[in-house]
Order: C-alpha cells, then sequence, then structure tokens
C-alpha cells in the first residue's frame, strides 16, 4: 500500500490539475484586457499549465518501481520539475495580484506579492527539514 505521503501527494496533485483547468477557463472572460503584464502572465500560465500536464501525466506514466536502477534520476528530475512548477505558479500568482492592484486601485507594485512569497518559501524551507526524499 502507498505510503501517506504519496496518498497526499497524488491528492493534491489532482487538486492541482483540476485548478488549472478552471483557471484556464476563466481566461476566456479576460481575454480582451490589452497589457504586457497581461501578456507575460498568460504566457506563464500556459507554461505551467504545460509542465503540470508533463509532471501529471508524463511523470506518473514513466514512473519506475522503487528498486528499479533508473529510480533515482527519475526522482531527481521529477523533483526539479515540481520545483519548477511551483516557482513559475507562484511568481505567476504574483504578477496576478500585481493585476489585479493595478485594474481595482491604479496602482501595480509587483514587489510586495514577491516579497511575501520569498519569505513563504524562506520559512517553509527552513520547516520542512525532515521531508522525505
Amino acid at each position: 500500500m502507498p505510503s501517506l505521503w504519496f496518498q497526499v501527494h497524488r491528492a493534491l496533485q489532482a487538486v492541482a490539475v483540476v485548478l488549472q483547468i478552471a483557471l484556464l477557463t476563466l481566461t476566456a472572460r479576460f481575454n480582451s484586457m490589452d497589457s504586457s503584464l497581461l501578456s507575460v502572465h498568460g504566457t506563464i500560465g500556459w507554461i505551467v499549465t504545460g509542465m503540470l500536464g508533463v509532471q501529471f501525466g508524463v511523470a506518473a506514466l514513466l514512473r519506475p518501481a522503487q528498486d528499479a536502477p533508473r529510480r533515482r534520476l527519475w526522482v531527481l528530475s521529477h523533483a526539479g520539475l515540481g520545483v519548477a512548477v511551483l516557482s513559475l505558479a507562484l511568481v505567476n500568482v504574483c504578477i496576478g495580484i500585481a493585476l489585479y492592484h493595478r485594474n481595482r486601485y491604479g496602482v501595480s507594485n509587483l514587489y510586495m506579492p514577491l516579497s511575501g512569497w520569498v519569505r513563504l518559501g524562506t520559512a517553509s524551507k527552513r520547516a520542512c527539514t525532515a521531508c522525505p526524499p
């Protein structure tokens, strides 16, 4: 039976895919907005979607058995792609927050949400010294 960590990881991945699909459907509503920041936000969103598809689909299908010789390489590539997807997604969330503030209040400050994510990432990295490999 798979470990609790693997079951939680798999469930969170499924939630991420569902949320990504829902968010992509919302982009049709805001497609008429024209902005270079919105273009960057949309481009990063599509890149994250593609990477998430690779991570959830292809990586899951190519996952070798625990004792397979190439398991270590798979784990490193899976974790590396996961960190890249999460990092790009968090940057895109910050861009989305900046877009919201610009459209709602006429102010666009990308530094504020980015600095918050950096602080959160640093704190979570320190707290997660016992995370499974």
